[in-house]
């Protein structure tokens, strides 16, 4: 399933996020700037 997150660099967001793609989700984040711990 395609699921679209809202406010995925929060401590909720990111959990929540883990946990769909490790349930096999495809996963897209909307966040206002990205993290300053990206990669």
């Amino acid at each position: 399933m395609n699921i679209v997150i809202s406010g995925a660099s929060g401590l909720v967001g990111t959990a929540l996020q883990e946990r769909l793609r490790a349930e096999g989700h495809s996963v897209t984040n909307l966040v206002r700037k990205a993290p300053s711990n990206a990669n």
